[in-house]
C-alpha cells in the first residue's frame, strides 16, 4: 500500500512538474489589445489598403473594406474610408429610387452602418432613409431577403437587424414593431435542431426541418434574435418593469405601419433562445473556406451578444483565442485571408472585424470577470484617480471611467462623481459612441446610473440625443426629469423655459414632452419619435 502510495505521489509530482513546463505561448491568452493580434490586423488592414475590390459583391465590398478601415483607423479621411462614404450614399439613394442591385439589402445595409460610424449628425437624412427603406422592404412574415423572392434570407435578415440595430444606437430609431416582426419570422423559420436555413420555411406550429441548416446560418440567425431582442431590452437586466414609465407617457407616434407598444416579454423568447444557445453550444466550428470568414465575424456577434444575456464579459474567453490560433494558420503572406466564394478584401476584412471585437465595442467592454449586465462601457480607470468620493481627471477618457463605475453593480456611484467641466469627447465618432451609450443607461436599474448619465448627455452640445432627453422626462425617479430638461434647455439656448423641477407632477412632465418634441420638430420636420419601450 506504501509502494502504491508513493509512487502515486510521484505520479502526481510528475505530471505537476509537467505542466509547468509547458512553454507559455501554449498558455497564450490574447485579446484586441495583445501584439499578436495588432500585428495580424495592421498586416491585413495594409493588405485591404492596396487591394482591389472584386468578386460578386464589388459594391458593398468598397463599403465593407472602408467600414473595416475606419473601426481600426479611426481615420474618416482616409481615401478607401472616403470612397466607401460615396458608394453608400448612392447605395441608399439607389434603394430610395427603386434602382435596387440583387444584393441591396447586404450593401444597403452596411452602408448606413458605415455613415453612422463616420458621423450620425452629417449623415442623418441618408440615415432615416436607410431606416425606412428597410422597414418599407421588410417582407409580411417580417423576415428580409432578395426583393424578387418572397421568402426571407438569413443572412439578409442578419445585415438588417444589424443595421437598424446601429441605427438605434445613434438615435435613428425604428419602431418596436419592425423589431417584433424579425423575432416572430426567426421564431417560425428555427430549423427544430436549433439552427437556421438559408431561405426560411415558414412554421404554422410546430419547427418544421429547414434547408441548408447549417453552422454559418445558425449563428446569423441567433445573432439577428438576439439584435432584435436587445432593441427591445428582453436581455440583460436592463429589462425595465412595466411600470417603469407613467402610460400617459409613452412615445405613440408611428412610423408608417404597425403599432409602436411592445407586446414580446422575456418568455416569448426563451423557448427559441435556448434551443440556439444549445446548438451552438454542441456544434462544432465552421472549419471549411467557403463561408469561413463570415462566420468567423457572425460568431464574435454572437458571443458579445450572449456576453449580454450571461451578464459577464470575459477579457480572453477560449472561443477568441482558438480563432485567433485558427486565424494566424489562415493567414497569407500579404497578410489576406483568402475563402471559397467572397474576395480576399471581403474576407479579410470579415476576419479584422473578428478579431477587433468589433460588435463588443459597440456594445462597451469591461475588464475580465466583472459583471456588468448588458450595459457595460469601457473599463479603463487608468486616466482618473479618486479624492474622497470624487473623480479628478483632466481626460476625456474619464467619461469612459465614470460610465463603467456606472454599470458596474459593484460600484456606489453618487452625483458627487460628476467633475464640474467633465463633458463628451470632441471627436465626432467618439462622441456618438459615448452618447449610445449613455441612452442605453437610460434604461439602467439604477436611478443615480440614470441621473448621470441624463446629466452628461445635456452636456453633450448634440442636437441627436434631444429625443433620449425627452424620453428621460418620462422618467419615474424624482430627480431625472428635472435634469433631462435642465439638458434640453442648455442644447436649445431656450434658458428660461422651466416646466419641472424636483418630483415633477405627471401633468408637469406631460408638458414638458409635448412642449420639447414640438420644438425638436421643428428643427427636424421628419423626425418620428417611436416607442422606446
Amino acid at each position: 500500500m506504501l509502494i502504491v502510495n508513493l509512487f502515486s505521489f510521484r505520479s502526481l509530482v510528475f505530471v505537476l512538474v509537467t505542466i509547468s513546463a509547458v512553454p507559455q505561448c501554449a498558455l497564450a491568452q490574447f485579446h484586441p489589445d495583445h501584439p499578436k493580434v495588432v500585428g495580424m490586423v495592421n498586416k491585413a488592414i495594409a493588405f485591404i489598403e492596396n487591394a482591389p475590390p472584386s468578386g460578386a459583391y464589388q459594391t458593398g465590398a468598397v463599403v465593407l473594406t472602408a467600414y473595416t478601415i475606419l473601426k481600426v483607423t479611426g481615420n474618416a479621411e482616409h481615401p478607401k474610408v472616403v470612397q466607401g462614404i460615396q458608394v453608400a450614399q448612392e447605395i441608399i439613394r439607389s434603394g430610395v429610387s427603386g434602382r435596387n442591385e440583387h444584393s441591396i439589402v447586404y450593401s444597403l445595409s452596411m452602408g448606413a452602418m458605415l455613415l453612422a460610424t463616420v458621423n450620425p449628425d452629417t449623415y442623418r437624412y441618408q440615415l432615416e432613409q436607410a431606416r425606412d427603406w428597410l422597414m418599407r422592404v421588410q417582407k409580411e412574415h417580417g423576415g428580409h431577403g432578395y426583393l424578387e423572392k418572397p421568402t426571407g434570407d438569413t443572412s439578409q435578415v442578419q445585415y438588417a437587424m444589424l443595421a437598424l440595430w446601429t441605427l438605434d444606437k445613434v438615435g435613428v430609431k425604428a419602431p418596436v414593431s419592425t423589431f417584433e416582426a424579425s423575432l416572430r419570422y426567426l421564431s417560425a423559420t428555427q430549423d427544430p435542431s436549433g439552427s437556421w436555413g438559408y431561405q426560411g420555411i415558414v412554421s404554422q406550429g410546430n419547427l418544421v426541418p429547414q434547408e441548408l441548416a447549417t453552422k454559418s446560418l445558425g449563428t446569423a440567425g441567433v445573432c439577428s434574435f438576439l439584435l432584435a431582442c436587445d432593441r427591445l431590452n428582453l436581455i440583460g437586466s436592463k429589462i425595465k418593469n412595466e411600470d417603469g414609465i407613467p402610460k400617459a407617457f409613452e412615445r405613440v407616434d408611428q412610423i408608417t405601419r404597425g403599432d409602436t407598444k411592445q407586446t414580446y416579454k422575456r418568455e416569448d423568447i426563451e423557448d427559441t433562445m435556448n434551443r440556439a444557445f444549445r446548438y451552438q453550444e454542441k456544434s462544432p466550428p465552421d472549419g471549411g473556406a467557403l463561408w469561413h470568414y463570415y462566420w468567423r465575424y457572425g460568431q464574435e456577434r454572437y458571443e458579445s451578444l450572449r456576453e449580454i444575456v450571461d451578464g459577464k464579459q470575459q477579457k480572453s474567453p477560449p472561443w477568441y483565442n482558438q480563432g485567433v490560433e485558427d486565424l494566424a494558420k489562415r493567414q497569407k503572406p500579404d497578410g489576406s485571408w483568402v475563402g471559397g466564394y467572397a474576395s480576399p478584401d471581403i474576407d479579410s476584412s470579415l476576419a479584422i472585424l473578428f478579431l477587433i471585437r468589433s460588435t463588443q465595442k459597440a456594445i462597451g467592454k469591461i475588464d475580465e470577470g466583472v459583471s456588468f449586465g448588458g450595459d457595460s462601457l469601457p473599463m479603463d480607470i487608468s486616466s482618473i484617480r479618486m479624492v474622497g468620493e470624487k473623480i479628478v481627471s483632466d481626460k476625456d477618457t474619464s467619461v469612459e471611467s465614470l460610465l463603467s463605475m456606472m454599470e458596474d453593480k459593484e460600484n456606489q456611484v453618487n452625483e458627487g462623481m460628476l467633475p464640474k467641466n467633465l463633458a463628451l469627447s470632441k471627436n465626432p465618432q467618439e462622441r456618438a459612441q459615448q452618447a449610445a451609450r449613455l441612452s442605453r443607461l437610460l434604461d439602467n436599474d439604477n436611478p443615480l446610473a440614470r441621473r448621470l448619465a441624463t446629466r452628461l448627455l445635456g452636456r453633450s452640445e448634440d442636437l441627436s440625443v434631444v429625443p433620449d432627453l425627452i424620453y428621460a422626462l418620462t422618467d419615474n425617479d424624482p430627480d431625472v426629469p428635472k435634469l433631462a430638461e435642465e439638458g434640453l434647455r442648455l442644447l436649445s439656448r431656450h434658458l428660461s423655459v422651466v416646466h419641472l423641477k424636483q418630483d415633477p407632477t405627471d401633468e408637469q412632465k406631460f408638458a414638458a414632452v409635448t412642449y420639447w418634441k414640438a420644438w425638436y420638430k421643428g428643427l427636424r420636420p421628419d423626425y418620428i419619435f417611436v416607442d422606446r419601450k
